[in-house]
């Protein structure tokens, strides 16, 4: 027979060869088996069963708080005595955006990301964290003016857009800046 504590139940009786434990708590707890051989000689053996604790994984990211698809975005993961981190990425309706491992992860972010890290610490227990980036909008610019002028003539271009206030225009690697363009 077994005999045995863990999460706040006895475990004893007449089992099977095996029995089944469900570690719901960390801590350490001793188990025990009596049986006899087929002459009647009885032996015990005794076993102590320690049970960790998952690790807690932290995400910390970069100073940004906003952010363009494409845009690089650096996250880290941390847990006390976690050395492997895995993470996956998935878009907004579950799909695999990719993979990615190490502790500290520089990559484009696309269109609203998640961010899912699970971290394996030297116990080899498991602990998992997840962060949801949101990108902000591609800004639309257009430009009102003429697409063509004869020699000798001037033309004044002039960009406006649904977001953003700072326009630079560049022509023949010169650059200006401002709303519009005057040539």
């Amino acid at each position: 027979s077994w005999s045995g504590d863990i999460s706040d139940t006895i475990i004893s009786g007449n089992l099977n060869q095996k029995i089944s434990i469900d570690a719901n708590k960390a801590g350490k707890y001793n188990f025990k088996v009596v049986g006899a051989d087929a002459k009647g000689c009885p032996g015990i053996a005794s076993i102590t069963l320690e049970v960790y604790e998952n690790p807690t994984i932290v995400i910390t990211k970069d100073d940004e708080n906003s952010y363009c698809e494409g845009t690089n975005v650096k996250l880290s993961a941390e847990a006390p005595n976690t050395n492997i981190f895995n993470w996956t990425l998935k878009d907004e309706d579950n799909n695999s955006l990719g993979d990615a491992s190490g502790a500290n992860i520089n990559l484009p972010l696309q269109e609203n990301t998640l961010f899912i890290v699970e971290g394996t610490d030297i116990n080899t227990c498991k602990g998992r964290d997840s962060i949801l980036l949101k990108t902000k909008p591609y800004p639309t610019f257009n430009i009102e003016g003429e697409n063509y002028i004869c020699s000798g003539s001037n033309i004044t271009l002039t960009a406006n857009g649904t977001i953003g206030t700072q326009y630079q225009w560049e022509r023949n690697g010169q650059t200006t800046t401002g709303e519009e363009f005057t040539d």
